[in-house]
């Protein structure tokens, strides 16, 4: 999944090289989705339950920087002649539930005050996974609609992406960027015990 994303952001900025003004915040829109796609792979190699300082650390800046790239893609895509405004809203709506997801995570009741508290953050966890997949979603007609840039090799890849975010969701429980799940677990049974 990281390494799609590392992929279409790399790619995306080559969208914009004629149209001056934007083509520099699309530069830095990637640099922030480039980061978050590595740090996507860097939470699967650290497994929360062997090394989870180090997951933690991934799992927490992989939404720091996609919240960069959301953000700086809201304003190309508002800006740009060559997309539809609905691009720019639906960024903008994905960058304003990965703040608040990141608000939740910095600012949020702690997993160890109560059960509730567990709940809260595991429920965010959880809506932001499903956001994620919505967000790939929206990116797959992005690229149909651009579809001339974009060979078939690069659309089955982001078509596989999509599907393994769903698989890790469905079976997984998340998007294997998780705050502390065996932790949660044995907190929750402390409360419940």
């Amino acid at each position: 999944t990281g390494l799609v994303f590392f992929f279409f952001f790399w790619t995306l900025p080559s969208l914009y090289s004629k149209e001056r003004n934007i083509h520099l915040v699309s530069v830095i829109g990637s640099a922030g989705g480039i980061l978050g796609g590595i740090f996507i792979m860097g939470s699967g190699l650290t497994p929360g339950d062997l090394m989870l300082d180090p997951h933690v650390f991934f799992s927490n800046w992989c939404f720091r920087f996609f919240l960069i790239a959301a953000a700086c893609y809201t304003f190309v895509f508002f800006r740009t002649e060559t997309m539809h405004t609905i691009y720019g809203m639906g960024y903008g709506l994905f960058a304003f539930l990965i703040a608040v997801y990141i608000g939740i995570i910095e600012f949020g009741p702690s997993i160890e005050e109560s059960l509730s508290a567990l709940k809260v953050q595991v429920v965010s966890q959880k809506l932001i996974c499903l956001t994620f997949i919505f967000a790939v979603a929206f990116q797959m007609s992005l690229i149909a609609e651009l579809a001339d840039p974009f060979d078939d090799v690069q659309r089955c890849l982001y078509a596989a992406m999509a599907f393994g975010l769903l698989f890790r969701v469905v079976f997984n429980g998340s998007l294997g960027v998780s705050d502390q799940d065996r932790s949660r677990a044995k907190i929750t049974h402390l409360f419940t015990t």
